[in-house]
């Protein structure tokens, strides 16, 4: 039973209100996944690929020794990761070319991640932090805390400052090294309370229209035109039965559709 929740603010960033936009980019497979089982899934970070994930936190068990998690191994921790879409301020002259940015990530999504995570087959969904909170904080998850907050890029090996001087136990899964900059990654996190063999753990989606609040399609090339189309058919699965599914919408915005990045993609038949 989960007793508390913080989100930990990093480096300056502000704690984020609830109405903020997350995404996850979902291979066609693990899209099938979600429409079938209904499911979210909490990784064990010593599971990933990337070594280099939960590396410092080593460094925070020396420097908090009576912390109660610094006797947990790294086994103990799992995360859902998800992306703010978002760029740093820093790299625009102005701040309406930051905000065209933005904007032309929510609208098409980005290439590095449509290439990573769904090897340019997939879908990127839509939800809220409030959404995910709620659905998170109600589920049986084997942890007393919860905690989550944006991921913080830097060169690895060269600034462990950070670590050392972050006073937060839970920073260490919140930093990563900067060539993964483009998942502007946002993580829910907990340290589980006994051992778990598992190294997934399932999140129960009571209604997945209600959290879905948009699908974007891959980007389509002329050699997966016919599988965007064929994932535009798949969504519909989403829709609840008394719903009109041939409007395409929700929330007076349109629901599913296919990402532009590479070129226009003819809409099929809904």
């Amino acid at each position: 039973m989960i007793f508390s929740y913080e989100q930990i603010p990093s480096h300056n960033n502000p704690v984020l209100p609830p109405e903020t936009p997350l995404y996850r980019y979902l291979s066609v497979d693990k899209f099938k996944s979600l429409l079938e089982r209904n499911e979210l899934l909490f990784a064990k970070i010593s599971s990933w690929a990337d070594a280099q994930e939960g590396l410092r936190f080593n460094a925070m068990r020396v420097k908090e020794p009576d912390h109660h998690y610094s006797t947990r191994s790294l086994d103990s921790f799992y995360a859902s990761c998800w992306s703010l879409q978002t760029e740093d301020k820093l790299l625009f002259g102005s701040p309406e070319h930051y905000q065209e940015s933005v904007d032309e990530l929510a609208k098409d999504g980005s290439d590095a991640m449509w290439r990573a995570y769904c090897q340019d087959r997939g879908v990127r969904i839509k939800t809220t932090l409030g959404k995910l909170e709620e659905l998170f904080l109600a589920s049986s998850l084997p942890t007393s805390a919860l905690y989550s907050g944006r991921v913080y890029y830097d060169p690895f090996g060269s600034n462990w400052g950070n670590t050392l001087r972050h006073n937060h136990f839970m920073s260490v899964f919140l930093q990563k090294r900067v060539c993964f900059r483009s998942e502007a990654e946002f993580r829910f996190l907990f340290c589980a309370t006994d051992d778990i063999p598992d190294t997934h753990i399932n999140i129960p989606i009571p209604n997945l229209y209600n959290l879905v609040d948009e699908v974007l399609i891959s980007p389509a090339r002329r050699e997966n035109k016919a599988c965007s189309q064929n994932l535009v058919g798949m969504t519909q699965a989403i829709f609840p039965r008394d719903l009109n599914a041939c409007g395409n919408t929700k929330n007076g915005q349109q629901f599913c559709r296919i990402s532009q990045l590479y070129g226009n993609v003819e809409w099929p038949n809904w």
